[in-house]
């Protein structure tokens, strides 16, 4: 009999999956199983309810109205083990294990990539693995722990917080100011080869909006040549000593300090909406302590870079 509901509680687990995901595809990547084990699970789950609980054809799925009912009954059940699960490892101190957040590439990489050991140094118990994506993500089916994400996804139940602004400004080399001289003012701008910003979808940034101690001046419309989505790029092309990049003093500061790249009309930053940043969790999955304490961290970490920029 033991054997008997340990069995129809990870049916029923997988039931209440296939409900929130509406899609077996996304169960299976979700819970880690085979696709053709999902499907299974919920028949020999009906077989020992005795009524149907998934109606499901070749391209759509819907919860019968016994389903609903159990699910219902059973998520009560399945909140309040989890919480427990909470209230346990909370009291033994003693949780650890893997974090995998993912992540866009470019400034987000430098900031964790510096900070990430010396929270390591101060938690010995847990391994943080950061994986740079470039795809569209589903935080609900994947089994990312939480992800910092440039848009605002459209998928429902996740819990997003806005948690970090760029304010580009511009920069080059002493040597392409001494073979080109630097602008002046941001009319000369057009004057000079600068490298734009091109997003993951091939979406060119055409437009930026001008901010002079917080107070914003004008608009520029950037009709650039040369375009990367790469910040790693950027780097390689102003030390070419031919183009003038956009970027921020954390991705360029030793070279600043060494004097190689100076900035160009430092008394503007530039905006555009891509260069917002948004933590994102699934607000419906178990959240384990050293989760939420490392996503604190996360936004305790940003909020003091914007108070430095």
């Amino acid at each position: 009999m033991t054997m008997f509901n340990d069995i129809i509680f990870h049916d029923l687990q997988i039931f209440s999956a296939v409900v929130g995901l509406r899609s077996y595809k996304k169960t299976a990547q979700k819970l880690g199983l085979d696709l053709s084990n999902i499907g299974r699970r919920i028949k020999v789950l009906e077989e020992q309810l005795g009524c149907q609980l998934v109606n499901r054809n070749h391209h759509d799925l819907a919860i019968t109205p016994e389903g609903v009912r159990l699910y219902q009954a059973f998520i009560k059940h399945e909140t309040a083990f989890n919480e427990m699960l909470d209230k346990f490892q909370n009291s033994t101190g003693n949780e650890g294990g893997d974090i995998d957040i993912a992540i866009p590439s470019g400034i987000i990489e430098y900031i964790l990539a510096r900070n990430i050991p010396r929270y390591l140094r101060e938690h010995p118990n847990i391994n943080i693995n950061l994986i740079s994506q470039t795809r569209e993500l589903n935080l609900v089916a994947e089994k990312y722990d939480c992800a910092i994400l440039r848009h605002i996804p459209q998928q429902n139940a996740l819990k997003i917080r806005k948690i970090y602004e760029i304010k580009i400004q511009l920069y080059c080399t002493r040597e392409y100011k001494k073979r080109y001289g630097a602008p002046e003012s941001l009319f000369d701008l057009e004057k000079h080869m600068l490298l734009g910003r091109i997003q993951d979808d091939l979406t060119k940034i055409r437009q930026y909006h001008v901010y002079n101690n917080e107070e914003r001046i004008a608009v520029f419309h950037a009709n650039n040549r040369f375009m990367s989505n790469n910040t790693a790029l950027d780097k390689q092309a102003v030390m070419s000593d031919e183009v003038i990049v956009g970027g921020n003093d954390y991705l360029y500061q030793e070279e600043l300090t060494s004097g190689k790249i100076i900035k160009v009309l430092p008394e503007y930053y530039f905006h555009s909406d891509f260069q917002s940043f948004y933590l994102v969790s699934d607000g419906n999955k178990h959240r384990r302590k050293i989760v939420q304490d490392f996503m604190d961290y996360l936004l305790e970490l940003f909020s003091s870079l914007g108070r430095q920029h």
